[in-house]
């Protein structure tokens, strides 16, 4: 029998707040994750991405608002590499933790505050990088003929606190 692993360990379910035995994520899913929720975690998994000015941007709220606010990234000002990498460095960051408002409740069995913290802690980690995993897939589909560099941070990045992701374009 061949086995083609989906790239996510089954035993993180043991980190899940709603227990649940089968270590099936299929199953888990089904029974805990509504449609809109399962939608809304593919929409995050596969976002738009853009080119504009030479840089390679993450579509979202923080992009938008920047491009409309100052027409060109560089604003005609000459820029080098560096200077590329840094802004979409900033402009590319995904603050995990901010953008997840609704946590489950703990079990009564995990009352101590460090282990729930480290608990989510490694499943914000885990997440980034099935989110890198499918945003380096997207962004080498839309741009073939580009380079990326990929950050995940547990301790924050750019300002931002707790677990973060980011991208910029590589040499």
């Amino acid at each position: 029998m061949k086995v083609c692993k989906n790239g996510l360990d089954e035993n993180i379910l043991e980190l899940f707040t709603a227990p649940f035995d089968d270590h099936d994520f299929f199953l888990h899913a089904t029974h805990f994750v509504t449609v809109e929720q399962a939608l809304a975690t593919i929409g995050i998994l596969n976002p738009d991405f853009f080119e504009i000015d030479g840089y390679i941007l993450w579509k979202n709220s923080q992009t938008r608002q920047y491009i409309e606010e100052n027409r060109k990234i560089d604003e005609g000002k000459p820029r080098g590499f560096k200077e590329r990498q840094r802004m979409e460095h900033f402009l590319n960051l995904f603050e995990i933790a901010g953008h997840f408002k609704k946590w489950e409740e703990w079990p009564p069995s995990l009352t101590d505050e460090d282990a729930r913290y480290k608990k989510d802690i490694e499943l914000m980690v885990i997440f980034a990088h099935q989110i890198e995993k499918y945003w380096r897939m997207a962004l080498n589909r839309c741009f073939p003929d580009r380079k990326f560099e990929f950050e995940i941070s547990a301790d924050g990045l750019e300002g931002e606190l707790g677990v973060c992701l980011t991208f910029w374009q590589a040499q």
